[in-house]
Order: structure tokens, then C-alpha cells, then sequence
């Protein structure tokens, strides 16, 4: 049996060259699943962004809500006391002239 050194070397150039091929493909095609990955989780947290940002909106409304009334009514008091010791100190500078 003679071997053939011209033909064993073109098939094993050939199947060295099938095997890049079909490397390169699957690579390709996991590439191409990544990305498809990839523009899912952007969308996905895209979308979980904005129900975030959607909600702290909303709670900072509600937080404006209540504190808007307790800073008026704490503005008032402080007026009043204010007014108050105005007056008190208007009257003993007027008793003591």
C-alpha cells in the first residue's frame, strides 16, 4: 500500500480548512446570540429604569405633600413667635425709656 504524500496533504489542508470554517461560523452564531442578549437586558433594564424613575417621582409627590403643610404651619408658628416677642421687647424698651 503506497501512501500518496501529495493527496494526504491536500485532505488534511482541506479538513483544516472546513474545521476553520465551521469555527468561524459558530462563532458568528454565538456572536450573534450574545448581541440578541445583550439588546434584551438594555430593553429589559431600559424599561425597569424608567418604572424606577416612574415611582420616585411619585413618592417624592407624596413626600412634598405632606411635608409642604408642615413647613407652613411651622412658618406660621415661627411668625407668631416672632410677632410675639417683637412685641414684648418693643414693650419693655418703651417702659424703660
Amino acid at each position: 500500500m503506497e501512501i500518496d504524500l501529495r493527496k494526504t496533504l491536500q485532505d488534511s489542508a482541506y479538513v483544516t480548512v472546513g474545521l476553520a470554517v465551521i469555527s468561524f461560523q459558530q462563532a458568528q452564531v454565538r456572536r450573534r446570540e450574545a448581541g440578541a442578549r445583550l439588546q434584551e437586558t438594555r430593553v429589559r433594564l431600559g424599561t425597569a429604569a424608567r418604572d424606577a424613575q416612574s415611582r420616585l417621582g411619585t413618592h417624592a409627590r407624596e413626600v412634598r405633600a405632606r411635608v409642604e403643610p408642615l413647613v407652613d404651619r411651622l412658618q406660621h408658628q415661627v411668625s407668631g413667635a416672632l410677632h410675639q416677642g417683637r412685641a414684648r421687647i418693643e414693650g419693655l424698651v418703651s417702659r424703660a425709656a
